[in-house]
C-alpha cells in the first residue's frame, strides 16, 4: 500500500487546527501520515541555528532537576484566585438547568409559561426556540433537544436576574413524556434483536478503525506464554472541586467574551465560533484557574454553548454553573468497557504481541 499522501494545503490547514491537534495526541496510530507531513513541513522551514548562538548555548540546565515553585500557588492558597464561577458582570443574569429524568423519552409537550411569567425571568431555552445547529453526532443532536438521551440531558434552560428565581422557574416547567426503549447493560446494546437506540434501522455502535502494527497471528504463535481474557471496568466520573462553568457576554453582535472552566481554551474557542458562524478571531475565551479537571472538561461543552446562547438572546451577560449532580450527569466521564485481550511474551517476560478487542 502506497503512504497517504498529504497536500501542502492540508498540512497548512492541520497546523492551525487546534482540535487536531488534541484528536492527534490521543490517537497518533490513526493520524500517521498527518503528523509526519506536519514534522516535515516545520523542518523544512525553519531555519538552522546559528553556530554563534549554538556556541553560547548554556551547559547545565537551570529548572530540570530543580524544584520550582508554581506561580499561581499564593492566589489558590490564599482563596484570591479567580475561576470562571467567581466572575461577576454588571447587568448579569443566572441560568438553571431542567434535566430530563428518563434515559430515552421524547417530549409531547412543554408548557413554560408559568416560567415564562414569573417576575424576574428573562428568557427560556426550550427545543422550540432553540438554535438548530447540530453540537453532536450520532445521533444529530441540537444544545436543547425535544428526545432526551440520556438521564440528566437538559431539555430547558432559564436565565433570571438571580438563581433563587431561575431555579424556581425550573420547577414550574410542565412536560408530558413519552418514555422509549433504553438499554443500560453495555453488551446488550449489540445483541441481536436490540432497539436502535440512535436511530431507528441503526447499530447502537460506531466502530473505530483498527489500529495494526506487525503480524499478530505469527507473533503470537511462536511466543513462549500465552493469555487470554476477558475484563470490565465500571464507569468513572471525574470529579473536580469546580464544576463545569461558563460566563458569556456579547460584545456587539459578531464579539463574543467567555469565561470557561476548560483544559482546552483554543478547542472550546474553535468550536464556538463555528457554531455562532464567526471568525475564531471574535470569540476570546478566558480561564484564569480551572479547579481540576482530569479530562472532563476537554473542549466545549453544553455549557460552553448554552451561556452565549442565552446572553445573545437576553442581551445580556448569562452565568451558567453546573450544580454537583448535573455535573455528574451531563459531563464527560470515562466509560463502562468490557476488554477481550490476548498477551504473549517471551521466557524473559518481555512482550512478543497483543491484541485487545475493546467495547466502551
Amino acid at each position: 500500500m502506497s503512504p497517504k499522501r498529504i497536500s501542502h494545503k492540508r498540512v497548512l490547514e492541520l497546523l492551525d487546527d487546534p482540535d487536531f491537534h488534541l484528536a492527534s495526541a490521543e490517537y497518533p496510530d490513526q493520524w500517521e501520515a498527518e503528523i509526519d507531513a506536519m514534522n516535515a513541513y516545520v523542518r523544512s522551514v525553519t531555519p538552522p541555528v546559528p553556530e554563534h548562538v549554538l556556541a553560547t548555548a548554556p551547559t547545565t540546565l537551570k529548572f530540570v532537576g530543580t524544584r520550582v515553585k508554581r506561580v499561581e500557588d499564593p492566589a489558590r492558597i490564599t482563596g484570591q484566585a479567580l475561576y470562571a464561577s467567581d466572575v461577576k458582570l454588571p447587568d448579569m443574569l443566572h441560568a438553571a438547568v431542567l434535566r430530563s429524568p428518563h434515559a430515552h423519552a421524547v417530549i409531547v409537550s412543554i408548557d413554560t409559561s408559568a416560567a415564562e411569567a414569573l417576575p424576574g425571568v428573562r428568557a427560556v431555552l426550550t427545543y422550540k426556540n432553540a438554535p438548530k445547529t447540530i453540537i453532536s453526532t450520532p445521533p444529530d443532536k441540537l444544545l436543547v433537544n425535544q428526545e432526551a438521551h440520556f438521564v440528566g440531558e437538559e431539555v430547558a434552560v432559564v436565565a433570571a436576574e438571580d438563581m433563587h428565581t431561575a431555579r424556581e422557574a425550573i420547577d414550574l416547567i410542565k412536560i408530558q413524556w413519552k418514555i422509549l426503549p433504553s438499554i443500560t447493560d453495555l453488551e446488550a446494546t449489540m445483541a441481536a434483536g436490540a432497539p436502535s437506540l440512535i436511530a431507528t434501522g441503526t447499530r447502537n455502535s460506531t466502530v473505530s478503525a483498527p489500529v495494526k502494527r506487525g503480524n499478530f497471528d505469527a507473533a503470537y504463535a511462536s511466543a513462549t506464554i500465552k493469555h487470554e481474557g476477558s475484563y470490565s471496568t465500571s464507569t468513572l466520573q471525574h470529579s473536580p472541586l469546580e464544576p463545569h462553568a461558563t460566563v458569556a457576554r456579547w460584545e456587539g453582535p459578531d464579539r463574543l467574551v467567555m469565561w470557561s472552566s476548560s483544559q482546552y481554551l483554543s478547542s472550546v474557542r474553535t468550536s464556538i465560533a463555528s457554531y455562532f458562524g464567526m471568525p475564531r478571531s471574535h470569540v476570546r475565551v478566558q480561564a484564569e484557574n480551572v479547579g481540576g479537571g482530569f479530562g472532563s472538561k476537554g473542549g466545549a461543552q453544553r455549557d460552553a454553548y448554552i451561556a452565549p446562547v442565552l446572553a445573545q438572546m437576553t442581551q445580556r451577560p448569562v452565568r451558567l454553573v453546573f450544580d454537583r449532580s448535573g455535573n455528574y450527569k451531563d459531563s464527560l466521564h470515562r466509560y463502562a468497557m468490557s476488554i477481550r485481550l490476548k498477551v504473549g511474551v517471551n521466557a524473559d517476560a518481555t512482550l512478543k504481541a497483543a491484541a485487545a478487542d475493546t467495547v466502551g
